[in-house]
């Protein structure tokens, strides 16, 4: 295994320093088994021949930590940051700049940190990443990006339609912590119009499936400033309930798993959410979509 590109990479993706000592501590181990290092080197074969399907590797994770004693899901890790050795010269060749494959790879970052935080250990079982390595998914500044089909039937604003079938700019909001202001936001929409449609003047369809657009969090939110105003870039155009807060890992780690009344209250939206959770509010997710024209949102 690469050790250095492992230590490289950790760096590049600004990993935590716990995070940084564990999974070299695991390359190590790994190295120091033949039999782990040959069934890892092929799991990075069998990921980068089959197209990055997660489905090659997934059951190959028990061997490699049977043999050398690391957690599967950093071993997992570990395949995940040795492929982006590919991805980064790919990038490169592509005429693409280094800060856009830092800022889509970071979500490594973000899903390292979600498990320890969540399960106590550094690494993932995410089969979320596929469409990083595949090059249909991009970090552009603080939202990641890719053209889906528009899912519902039909949805006009001000004069724009986009019906089912039609491509979109679906995104995603990757858990770095950086704030929602006009500004960041804005500065990201424009980065993914500029990429996906740098010919065209028409209004962009963005979409956004997310807990964060769920209705009934309108009044529940009403306080967080930055979450309401990304709120309001929507019109909602569909949303499901569901029984229980599934999202709740997202805001409030391992306690989500717990009763409400664990769950830590030291921010305002934590607060917020666990109040409204303990006066029967409903939860469930929306699915958000508004036009952009390059500088604005068109209303």
């Amino acid at each position: 295994m690469n050790t250095e590109y492992i230590k490289y990479l950790a760096d590049k993706l600004s990993f935590p320093d716990e995070a940084k000592i564990s999974l070299i501590a695991d390359t190590a181990k790994i190295n120091a088994s033949v039999k782990a290092s040959v069934l890892l080197d092929d799991a990075l074969k069998a990921y980068e021949n089959s197209d990055y399907a997660y489905e090659s590797i997934k059951y190959r994770f028990d061997g490699i930590a049977e043999n050398s004693g690391v957690h599967k899901y950093a071993a997992a890790m570990l395949i995940l940051m040795l492929a982006c050795e590919k991805l980064e010269k790919k990038y490169a060749e592509a005429g693409y700049t280094d800060e856009m494959f830092v800022n889509s790879m970071t979500d490594l970052r973000c899903k390292l940190v979600e498990y320890h935080n969540s399960y106590g250990f550094w690494g993932t079982d995410s089969t979320w990443h596929t469409r990083f390595y595949r090059m249909t998914c991009f970090g552009l500044g603080r939202f990641q990006f890719e053209k889906r089909e528009f899912k519902n039937k039909c949805s006009g604003i001000a004069g724009n339609f986009v019906k089912e079938g039609d491509t979109v700019l679906n995104f995603h909001i990757p858990s770095t912590g950086e704030s929602l202001t006009e500004e960041i936001r804005f500065a990201s929409y424009k980065k993914a119009k500029e990429f996906f449609f740098p010919n065209s003047d028409k209004p962009t369809p963005f979409v956004c499936h997310s807990w964060l657009l769920w209705p009934g969090y309108e009044e529940c939110l009403k306080n967080n400033k930055n979450t309401m105003a990304f709120r309001h870039d929507f019109t909602i155009v569909d949303a499901s309930e569901s029984q229980r807060f599934s999202d709740g890992w997202r805001v409030f780690g391992p306690k989500a798993w717990g009763d409400v009344s664990e769950w830590p209250r030291d921010t305002s939206m934590r607060r917020a959410l666990a109040e409204y959770t303990e006066q029967g509010g409903t939860h469930g997710s929306g699915y958000g979509l508004f036009f952009f024209d390059g500088e604005k949102i068109v209303k």
